[in-house]
């Protein structure tokens, strides 16, 4: 790997077997990793001071699940990590991503480009609608997304981007995948790999589990619904439609200027 980047992998304590399958996936690909011990949502106590459950319940039209807020706080863990080492670039992974035998080659060749992004995310969920932008290897493209491009199981990113991520996105206001990607909101530049490099896997299974919410005191089983009434949900509806023209026109911009500036 680049020798100005690092590997952050968060894994919960309670993943053991995770960890023991990328140890041995990262000696396959001849590259090692710094652990990022994961925030456990399911022993955070709520109210909490790291969330803005007004914002939340405005912004995602959901009641909070623990979890998503352990997320948010372990990859924050793995940013100030990055943000206190040496290293200039910083590849951050979930402990369920299945990266391509090619991994290392896409991530040196997007760092040979560094001038023209902020974070790249290495997996894709949706199609995103992408617009290439340049050529990083015979078989992958940087690509800019114009809509909605959901996940954060491997993204790269700098230390602009690290900054950012430290000074706002805390309390949390909607959940990660939907927050650090808003390069319209924080003045980055943000970008991805085409074909992803990094893939979810799926036989691993979710830690978060997004359909409903748990009771925090262990008392009730999970059987609440998490999406509030229609009408309540209003607030969201704008501010995802806002997002998804704020995200259209910044990317499109980002495109022209990596293309040509």
């Amino acid at each position: 790997m680049h020798p100005a980047c690092g590997i952050y992998l968060i894994n919960l304590d309670r993943s053991p077997d995770r960890l023991e399958t990328q140890r041995e996936q990262f000696a396959k690909l001849g590259l090692s990793f710094e652990r990022v011990e994961a925030v456990d949502g399911s022993g955070l106590t709520f109210p909490h001071p790291d969330l803005d459950e007004k914002g939340f319940l405005r912004r995602h039209g959901k009641t909070i699940n623990p979890n998503e807020l352990g997320c948010t706080l372990s990859h924050m863990r793995a940013i100030r990590m990055f943000g206190d080492s040496n290293n200039d670039f910083a590849v951050i992974l979930e402990d369920d991503a299945d990266l391509a035998d090619d991994f290392e080659q896409v991530v040196e060749a997007a760092i040979a480009q560094a001038n023209r992004w902020d974070m790249v995310k290495l997996n894709q969920r949706h199609s995103g609608m992408p617009l290439t932008v340049s050529q990083l290897t015979p078989d992958y493209s940087l690509v800019t997304y114009l809509a909605k491009q959901s996940g954060a199981v491997g993204y790269l990113i700098n230390r602009k981007a690290a900054q950012q991520y430290i000074k706002n996105l805390l309390p949390m206001r909607v959940p990660y995948d939907h927050e650090f990607d808003r390069g319209h909101a924080y003045g980055l530049r943000v970008f991805g790999v085409l074909p992803p490099v990094v893939k979810d896997n799926l036989a691993a299974g979710s830690t978060i589990g997004y359909g409903y919410v748990s009771d925090t005191t262990g008392e009730k089983p999970v059987t609440k619904p998490r999406k509030l009434p229609r009408y309540k949900r209003i607030p969201a509806y704008i501010y995802r439609s806002s997002e998804a023209l704020l995200r259209f026109f910044t990317a499109g911009k980002n495109a022209i200027a990596a293309r040509f500036g």
